[in-house]
C-alpha cells in the first residue's frame, strides 16, 4: 500500500512539474495576447528637398498606439535628415515625445480626424507618394505636398493635437547646426574629438586616421591597435549625395585621410548608438602613408 502511495505520489509531482513547465509559455501567450499592440493610427511623411545647396528629408510623423490591458498611447517624432550640403551650414529642429492619451481624448480625436481633407492628400501620382496615413485600419497613400491646402489643415491639426498632452517620455527640443561641404575643414586627430566631441559637434574636419570595418563595425580610430575598441572610434556614417565618385580610395584596415561633418545625434553613431559620434556629409577619403 505504501507503494502505491508513494508511486501515485511520484506521479502527481511529475505532472506537477509538467504543468509548471509549461507555465511560463501559456503565461506568454495570454500576457502577449492581452497586451497586443495596435496602430490604430498613423501619419507619416517624408518630405525631400533637393537643390544645388542642400539635399534633406524633413520627417514628421503623429502615432497613436492601443493595447488591450492600457488605454492608448500617443508617438510624435520631427526631425530632418541632411544627404548633401553644399551651402555654408543649416539649422534644423529635432523633438520626439510620446506619453498616454486619455481614452475620452482619443474618441473626441478620431471623430475630429474623420472630418479633414482625406481624399485630397492620396491625389497625384504614385511615385510621387511621400509616406501614409493609417486611419480605422485602411492605409492610405500620403501624395500632396507641404504647401498644399490639404497638408496645412492636418499638420495644423496634427501640432496642436500632440502638444496638448503631458509626456512621460522625450528627448527634449533640440536645435542643430551643420557645416557643409564649401566650409575649409578643421585639421584634427581621433583622439581630439573622442576626448571632447561637443567642441567638434557639426563641424567640417579632416581626420587622418586608421581605417578598419568588420561585422557590424565601419569606424575611423587613431592607431591599428585602437582597431577593435569602439570607445576609440568615430563611426563612418554617411557619404554626402553632392561627393564626386574619384573622392574615395578606401581599403579595409589601411591609413587614409577623410573629410567630413562631425555629429552625434541619433543615426550618426553607429551600431545600436555605441560610438561618441560619426561622420556625416563625407566628400573624400584618400590613402595615406603610414606615419
Amino acid at each position: 500500500m505504501e507503494f502505491i502511495f508513494a508511486f501515485v505520489g511520484i506521479r502527481g509531482r511529475v505532472a506537477v512539474m509538467m504543468r509548471l513547465r509549461w507555465f511560463p509559455f501559456l503565461l506568454f501567450l495570454v500576457l502577449s495576447k492581452a497586451g497586443a499592440q495596435t496602430t490604430a493610427f498613423e501619419f507619416l511623411s517624408f518630405d525631400r528637398t533637393k537643390n544645388e545647396g542642400i539635399d534633406c528629408e524633413m520627417i514628421y510623423g503623429v502615432e497613436v498606439t492601443t493595447f488591450d490591458f492600457q488605454g492608448p498611447r500617443f508617438h510624435f517624432h520631427s526631425t530632418t535628415s541632411v544627404d548633401g550640403l553644399k551651402q555654408e551650414r543649416v539649422t534644423f529642429t529635432t523633438e520626439q515625445f510620446s506619453g498616454n492619451l486619455p481614452r475620452e481624448e482619443w474618441e473626441k480625436f478620431l471623430s475630429d480626424v474623420r472630418k479633414l481633407p482625406l481624399k485630397p492628400l492620396t491625389e497625384g501620382k504614385k511615385e510621387n507618394t511621400r509616406g501614409h496615413v493609417i486611419l480605422d485600419g485602411k492605409e492610405y497613400p500620403l501624395i500632396a505636398g507641404l504647401g498644399t491646402e490639404a497638408r496645412k489643415a492636418w499638420q495644423k491639426f496634427l501640432d496642436e493635437f500632440v502638444h496638448r498632452f503631458p509626456s512621460d517620455y522625450s528627448t527634449g527640443r533640440t536645435t542643430s547646426t551643420l557645416e557643409g561641404e564649401s566650409v575649409k575643414p578643421l585639421e584634427v586627430t581621433v583622439d581630439e574629438v573622442i576626448r571632447d566631441p561637443g567642441k567638434f559637434e557639426g563641424k567640417r574636419i579632416r581626420v587622418t586616421a586608421f581605417y578598419h570595418t568588420e561585422f557590424e563595425c565601419s569606424h575611423f580610430v587613431q592607431r591599428a591597435a585602437d582597431s577593435n575598441d569602439i570607445r576609440k572610434g568615430i563611426w563612418f556614417t554617411s557619404v554626402s549625395s553632392f561627393a564626386k565618385p574619384g573622392e574615395f580610395e578606401l581599403e579595409n584596415d589601411h591609413r587614409v585621410v577623410v573629410e567630413g561633418t562631425f555629429s552625434s545625434r541619433p543615426g550618426s553613431r553607429g551600431h545600436m548608438g555605441a560610438w561618441v559620434g560619426g561622420l556625416i556629409l563625407v566628400t573624400s577619403i584618400k590613402s595615406s602613408p603610414a606615419p
